[in-house]
């Protein structure tokens, strides 16, 4: 009896390692708890209101999360694999979960800095480790981060979170935080021993992979971007002007949820219509108007803070997706992806708080620059709007799989009939609607790259378009 219900629990904790949906409970935790420390141990808004000491352990540990990742691509090479060990894994784990559990616990008002530092350090470095180890694995079982398989588990688990520290009073609520890393690694461990030989995808030629470098940059500097404006103004809106104690920001995660559930539901409603990615473009929308109506009314700010919180939340998932589907895709090894969404948005955070105490501690700065930063960034941020817009047939492109073959070749057939192309032109849509890059093309028919494009051009004016992802979406969406 007792070896049976053993079993039973056995599979039941791998399944929840391992399932379509529940696979992603662990990178989830990691999320969760990056956001509940904020407001379980310190509320973001009272970093300026604190000593330097606090707000210098908190610079340390985003900044650690901005470094470490990188430094990894760094020393491993941007087509290496993450090492995922079981050591590893328990020792990033445990490191992770003591450390913030120990900064809950600490004295705020202590004279040494120096147990701070120790501490933000711990958990910069090695909850970074476990976020790059959790990219490799899930790459490594071909994860396919559907927003209606990601975002629920995301969002239940923020609103858990919020309800659970709501009622857990200090320090016991601290605790149960710092157990998330923990619970994350168990996870982790049993997703490794279920899947010991899986292989991430492979990455795609060089040539190929070219295509998506300006989506990605384009992605993370504007989510680094927003992430900037977003806490920046949960850090400049002072808690006094809001509610007592740290209730807004549980409330900001609160609508962060939502808003994630929300998102879920439209994209299961509208599954077969628009494009995956195109509410990163539109949520930088409302971090605008946030900005702007903060310039413009001088009440509370309760809104602006609760828009600015709940959009970034979002923006995050939404930049975890993109950078996961590319692994997908094999445009960017697992290492290279994780690292890419960890410390895009953590250098904007950092930022954040840098930025925020300088305008707390120095009111005459605030004065003068306060304004001007506002409407600097409202402007980069309408930039990168419409520079994602324009992307939005590109980023459609890198993110959707290549149509079946011989669905492909039907569309191709079809087109060439009706366009009155050439059999080089119709050989070149065909390498062109599997993804093929100008080099590549020109490397498959043996031909040069200036032919290859004098073709392409010919193509365009046949049929009446201006670029190469119109032509990819165009035969992929018909196809």
């Amino acid at each position: 009896m007792d070896a049976g219900a053993s079993t039973t629990t056995t599979a039941a904790a791998y399944g929840v390692a391992a399932g379509p949906q529940t696979r992603y409970v662990g990178l989830a935790l990691l999320l969760c708890w990056t956001y509940s420390v904020w407001f379980v141990t310190s509320p973001v808004s009272s970093l300026v209101q604190s000593g330097d000491t606090l707000v210098l352990s908190r610079v340390t540990t985003t900044l650690t999360s901005v470094v470490v990742p990188l430094l990894f691509v760094w020393r491993l090479g941007r087509t290496a694999r993450m090492p995922v060990t079981p050591a590893l894994i328990w020792t990033s784990a445990v490191l992770s979960s003591t450390a913030s559990a120990v900064s809950g616990l600490l004295d705020r008002s202590m004279p040494n800095p120096w147990p701070y530092f120790v501490v933000s350090l711990t958990t910069g470095t090695f909850s970074a480790i476990m976020w790059l180890m959790w990219g490799q694995r899930l790459a490594d079982q071909a994860a396919d981060f559907a927003i209606e398989h990601i975002a629920p588990v995301y969002g239940g688990l923020l609103l858990v979170t919020v309800i659970a520290t709501a009622v857990i009073p200090n320090p016991a609520r601290s605790l149960v935080i710092a157990a998330y890393p923990l619970a994350s690694g168990l996870l982790l461990h049993l997703n490794l021993r279920l899947q010991t030989h899986a292989r991430a995808p492979r990455l795609l030629p060089r040539a190929t992979r070219d295509d998506a470098r300006h989506p990605i940059v384009t992605a993370a500097v504007a989510s680094a971007t927003a992430a900037f404006t977003c806490f920046l103004l949960v850090m400049i809106i002072p808690l006094t002007n809001l509610l007592a104690d740290d209730y807004p920001f549980a409330w900001g995660v609160t609508c962060g949820a939502i808003l994630i559930l929300a998102y879920a539901g439209v994209r299961l409603w509208t599954r077969r219509r628009g494009y995956n990615f195109s509410p990163f473009a539109w949520l930088l929308l409302p971090t605008i108007a946030a900005c702007a109506t903060f310039l413009a009314t001088p009440q509370t700010h309760l809104v602006e803070f609760l828009l600015a919180l709940a959009t970034c939340l979002l923006l995050e998932l939404l930049l975890v997706r993109f950078m996961g589907v590319l692994t997908l895709r094999g445009y960017l090894s697992p290492l290279v992806a994780f690292a890419i969404s960890r410390s895009a948005f953590r250098f904007g955070v950092t930022l954040a708080i840098i930025v925020g105490t300088i305008f707390a501690r120095m009111p005459q700065v605030a004065t003068v620059a306060l304004a001007p930063t506002f409407v600097v960034l409202i402007v980069v941020l309408g930039g990168f709007a419409m520079t994602m817009v324009r992307q939005e047939y590109a980023i459609h492109v890198i993110t959707t799989g290549p149509p079946e073959a011989s669905d492909l070749d039907a569309m191709v057939d079809s087109v060439a009939t009706e366009f009155q192309l050439s059999e080089r032109e119709r050989e070149i849509v065909a390498l062109i609607g599997l993804g093929y890059s100008a080099a590549a093309v020109a490397e498959k028919l043996v031909i040069s790259p200036h032919t290859v494009n004098t073709h392409v051009q010919h193509i365009y004016a046949k049929l009446g378009i201006h670029k190469r992802s119109e032509l990819i979406a165009y035969l992929r969406r018909n196809a």
